[in-house]
């Protein structure tokens, strides 16, 4: 039997006084969230799941609790209650308000059972279901299973599903389709009949409103997801690339990614790494556990979170229903391997066919290297990274190739990074014309321009010594006075200035101290420019705001001095630009970059770390790279050398060599 759409008669369910009492106190309390009837409805299936017979199971406990199961949300203000429907709430403060609301719920409980002469037995018992009644994870008895299990159920009654259309704003589809999948989990009913009728109920619905689309755009839809987009990191910078081409070759593309980012058309708050759930988990998951007495503990807030994001995840996919999905590193290091979980699911569910590209993997991060214990480990050979039908690999070096193949039997395409080289140069335009003074910069002075990310492995302690060098008269003098490759006259009071255009992301912020401590007690001139560089230019409060190719044409030279790197965009980016390039030859230089005849100035390959983190250049290595960078600059076959550079990048990095990739790597879309 299933209960039709007016709720019952509280008051027959239980014949004692002290029920009809109890109903009445606590009617001040109830349907606190645009949610009228609620309380009657979740009591009303309860009783129904009652009557279809279990002896054992305390039915006045059941009711009871159900009958009080919310009142909690009355003793929120009213911008909390609604907040909680919100798509930009974190987490963290949902979590928060729905354990508020279950402690406060069993608080006003207490006053109104004592009040209506229940035992303080009995209270004590209810209080016990109400506390949790949201947040569990796990069904502790019949009579919690009984009473979840009817609360879920009022999400498919017409007024419940018109409820949570209205504070949730989604169509009836996306909803329809998000509890449909929710209810295929193994643990979203305790009780078989509940399961049954919650289908039988959303069928009904789903005819009701018509939720059956009326058709499809003709251009097939690809859903590229990562942690963040619009930045000017190397990840979002080929995503970029790779949405263009796509756009080219006829597809309608949409960019998926947690908060902070620019231009995304879906944001799920919990995709981003830096939230505190996030960083908790990351931190205990590698190098041992901190925050957790066991693996247990950890596994669980790891499956809470990954739950959350891919409930998230799934109405996405059910309202954009993507044909193929192209995901960025969201199977590859350890800083959200929950999110892993949670696509890995989703992918496998939906059977999307899909590209996973893998920029650099959790096993190549001193950070990452080492996981908490076996619960963890099994993790990450499941899901970090996964193989589900229907998905192919692509890593962007030769290196992490055959790594992936020795260590989890994946065989990976290559992408390089790449650039479109069909385009005009970056060069001194009326925009930029006005950078030098707006960073307090002298005309005069030689720039080189770090223009990564500000993070441990991109070596950037490697060049304030270099410029400390080139400062001193010894090099000074032959270059002062003097007229440079690129046609710009070294000033005779020139000196080497240090312009880092990056960002340092959260983590990092203790690193960037570093650098800047360096800088001062060598006395470096340095310049950070990232308060006035983006992805775009704009204006802000009347100050121009500068793209990251502004910087571009007025460096002198380029460094490059990374320990370690998946490829090189900036290296790409400085040699399209016609800039000689100051590189640390870290591993995937030597193996996949430097054997196609690049011309750098090289700090060599050795770099060693110190005590302090920080790493550390022979003095020859730094003796013989200044000599080499003053006869770059003032060499006549310098710009020779820069041509045949962009020739070999033009050939090995383009946009075309990009194509022909993405045309590849999808081969299988057509067959699934």
């Amino acid at each position: 039997m299933i209960p039709d759409e007016s709720p019952e008669e509280l008051e027959s369910f239980l014949p004692d006084e002290s029920w009809k009492k109890l109903i009445n106190l606590a009617l001040p309390y109830q349907d606190k969230r645009d949610d009228a009837g609620h309380f009657k409805t979740v009591t009303t299936w309860a009783w129904a799941l009652l009557e279809l017979g279990n002896d054992e199971i305390d039915r006045e406990l059941v009711l009871t609790a159900a009958l009080l199961h919310d009142i909690g949300w009355s003793q929120l203000s009213e911008e909390e209650r609604t907040n909680l429907f919100s798509s930009d709430l974190s987490f963290s403060e949902a979590g928060r308000l729905r354990l508020a609301h279950e402690k406060m719920g069993a608080e006003l409980a207490i006053r109104l059972l004592t009040k209506a002469g229940y035992s303080a037995e009995f209270t004590q018992k209810v209080c016990l279901l109400i506390e949790g009644h949201d947040t569990r994870l796990e069904f502790m008895s019949p009579e919690d299973g009984i009473l979840r299990d009817a609360d879920s159920l009022w999400m498919v009654t017409n007024t419940g599903f018109e409820a949570d259309l209205r504070r949730r704003k989604v169509s009836a589809a996306v909803w329809g389709r998000y509890l449909e999948n929710k209810f295929q989990k193994e643990n979203a009913f305790y009780t078989t009949a509940a399961r049954n009728w919650a289908v039988q109920r959303l069928s009904r619905l789903k005819k009701g409103y018509n939720v059956h689309e009326a058709g499809r755009e003709k251009k097939p839809k690809v859903l590229i997801c990562h942690y963040r987009v619009g930045w000017t990191d190397g990840v979002s910078l080929e995503i970029e690339k790779r949405q263009s081409i796509l756009e080219e070759m006829g597809f309608t593309c949409s960019l998926l990614a947690g908060p902070g980012s620019s231009g995304a058309d879906y944001t799920i708050p919990d995709l981003d790494f830096d939230t505190p759930e996030a960083r908790k988990i990351s931190r205990n998951a590698f190098g041992g556990l901190k925050d957790y007495e066991t693996e247990e503990e950890l596994k669980k807030d790891l499956l809470v979170l990954s739950d959350k994001i891919e409930e998230e995840l799934s109405s996405v996919f059910e309202e954009l229903e993507p044909d193929f999905v192209l995901l960025h590193n969201i199977f590859s290091h350890g800083r959200h391997i929950a999110a892993a979980r949670a696509f890995y699911n989703c992918l496998k569910h939906y059977k999307v066919p899909s590209l996973a590209t893998h920029h650099d993997f959790y096993w190549e991060r001193d950070d990452f290297r080492e996981v908490s214990g076996p619960l963890i480990k099994a993790f990450m050979k499941r899901y970090v990274p996964p193989v589900i039908p229907g998905m192919k690999h692509a890593v962007i070096n030769s290196l992490a190739a055959r790594n992936l193949l020795n260590r989890c039997g994946i065989d990976a395409m290559i992408f390089p990074d790449t650039l479109d080289f069909s385009v005009d140069q970056w060069q001194k335009d009326d925009y930029n014309a006005h950078l030098l003074k707006d960073f307090n910069l002298n005309e005069d002075d030689i720039f080189i321009l770090q223009a990564t990310r500000i993070v441990r492995r991109k070596g950037i302690e490697l060049i304030p010594p270099l410029i400390k060098e080139l400062n001193k008269t010894l090099y000074l003098d032959q270059i002062r006075g003097k007229t440079l490759y690129n046609g710009k006259r070294a000033g005779k009071d020139c000196r080497f200035v240090f312009l880092l255009a990056g960002y340092a992301e959260q983590e990092a912020e203790g690193y960037r101290q570093q650098l800047e401590g360096m800088m001062k007690e060598m006395d470096t001139p340095y310049r950070f420019m990232r308060s006035r560089i983006a992805v775009q230019r704009t204006m802000e409060e009347e100050k121009r705001i500068y793209s990251l190719f502004d910087t571009y044409p007025y460096a002198d030279l380029v460094s490059y001095p990374s320990i370690y790197e998946g490829w090189g965009n900036q290296f790409i980016e400085a040699v399209f630009a016609h800039k000689p390039v100051i590189v640390h030859e870290y591993p995937v230089f030597r193996s996949d970059i430097r054997p196609k005849g690049y011309s750098i100035i090289s700090l060599g390959d050795d770099a060693r770390r110190q005590e302090n983190g920080l790493y550390k250049l022979k003095k020859e290595s730094i003796s013989s790279a200044c000599q080499e960078i003053i006869d770059r600059l003032l060499s006549g076959d310098t710009e020779k050398i820069l041509e045949k550079n962009f020739d070999l990048a033009r050939s090995n990095n383009s946009y075309d060599y990009l194509r022909a990739l993405m045309r590849q790597s999808m081969e299988h879309y057509e067959n699934l």
